[in-house]
């Protein structure tokens, strides 16, 4: 466990970071190209694993062309995945309408390309669908966590598979990704782990007492040629 000390330096440095990342999404991503917007999303993503001392490994191949439109799925741990994934694979994300309620974080979300679905709606799901179709079409990485909760890493919960018909749809790529936090003994980490009625911030104070965090990130085979009408 750190010490308060280390833990309020850290705390500061996240502050800092996220101030940063208001400037650029305000003042300079309407002048960036995608290219340039991906680029800073993923130092981002790098510097904020720093800040929280989290080493990561990334086990198996990326994809290489990775402007040609694939649709990331993930298991769902914590909103650290997000940036997991960000730092390796910059992707537009699918996430609950509800995220965009939320102050700062998101604004910042919306900036940064995420796709917002109305859960609770049959016709929000078949919405979303059509946008994230679009966006692989127009060579986006799109990344959703099937499972639409976070679980704590020692299970998988069972996957709500509509988001799959984007891939259909639009003849991409699905990039099967898995994501795992561990301890010092190699075993499911749940102090990472964004679980029940944890709010952000507790869940950033949790991941704060941590001295050194270990990730990883297993890149699986991509699933290939699926079509619509298969």
């Amino acid at each position: 466990m750190t010490s308060i000390s280390i833990r309020v330096l850290r705390g500061t440095r996240i502050f800092l970071h996220i101030l940063q990342a208001i400037a650029v999404s305000a003042f300079l991503f309407p002048f960036y190209q995608r290219h340039q917007r991906e680029n800073w999303l993923a130092g981002w993503s790098k510097q904020l694993l720093r800040i929280f001392n989290i080493d990561f490994q990334v086990i198996g191949d990326l994809p290489k062309q990775v402007n040609s439109g694939h649709l990331i799925v993930s298991n769902h741990v914590s909103w650290l995945d997000i940036h997991l994934i960000h730092a390796v694979l910059p992707a537009r994300f699918i996430a609950k309408s509800e995220i965009r309620q939320w102050p700062i974080f998101g604004w910042l979300a919306a900036k940064n390309g995420t796709l917002f679905l109305q859960r609770k709606s049959n016709k929000g799901a078949a919405a979303m669908v059509k946008v994230a179709t679009n966006s692989l079409r127009n060579g986006d990485l799109v990344a959703c966590f099937p499972e639409g909760t976070t679980s704590d890493g020692h299970t998988l919960l069972p996957f709500h598979g509509s988001l799959l018909q984007a891939s259909i749809d639009a003849g991409s790529d699905i990039v099967p990704i898995c994501i795992r936090y561990l301890d010092a003994q190699g075993k499911p980490d749940i102090r990472m782990a964004f679980l029940d009625e944890m709010t952000l911030v507790e869940s950033i104070v949790s991941i704060l007492r941590v001295s050194h965090g270990q990730a990883e990130l297993q890149v699986l085979k991509p699933v290939t040629g699926m079509i619509a009408g298969d």
